[in-house]
């Protein structure tokens, strides 16, 4: 997925929504590396009478992807926390009990998502949206520090000719 692609998953079309360039290039190019896999899930359909009491913040339309989210980790074997939970990307929707999958519904900035992949914790991030898609975000972004460290090293005996003004 290129950056244009994960701007539309940030922005959704909304001055609400985050499209960092800085962030959204960073994710794109460890998606590039293959350090980070994104993949399309579809959402199952919720029972309200069910859910509706479980999540209590956000709109209507908040509550109704957090609930669609705890079903889809339920049926993947995850059992959850169904309050607002910290996780090394921030504040999350919810968090597997196992703290290896952190979830974020709406509006979620891609910095975040980053931030989690840096300390290994996947995320799920359900856009609101007219559909039921949700992108899981998997694998091990490498931190800005080492990403730095690794371009050294690869650089390291490589000779830049000097150029004068002028010539070729």
């Amino acid at each position: 997925m290129d950056a244009k692609g994960l701007c539309a998953i940030f922005s959704f079309g909304s001055i609400l929504g985050e499209c960092s360039k800085a962030a959204i290039d960073r994710l794109a190019g460890a998606i590039k590396a293959g350090q980070v896999q994104v993949e399309a899930v579809t959402l199952p359909q919720w029972d309200e009478a069910t859910y509706r009491f479980r999540f209590s913040e956000g709109t209507g339309a908040h509550k109704g992807l957090c609930a669609q989210c705890a079903i889809w980790l339920e049926s993947r074997g995850h059992s959850w926390g169904h309050r607002a939970y910290d996780y090394p990307g921030g504040r999350a929707d919810l968090v597997s009990d196992d703290g290896t999958l952190a979830v974020e519904c709406g509006y979620t900035k891609a910095s975040k998502v980053n931030d989690a992949l840096e300390r290994g914790v996947n995320v799920l991030v359900a856009p609101y949206s007219l559909d039921d898609t949700a992108y899981l975000f998997t694998g091990r972004m490498m931190p800005d520090t080492e990403l730095e460290e690794a371009q050294r090293k690869a650089l390291r005996g490589v000779h830049v000719p000097y150029l004068r003004r002028g010539e070729k």
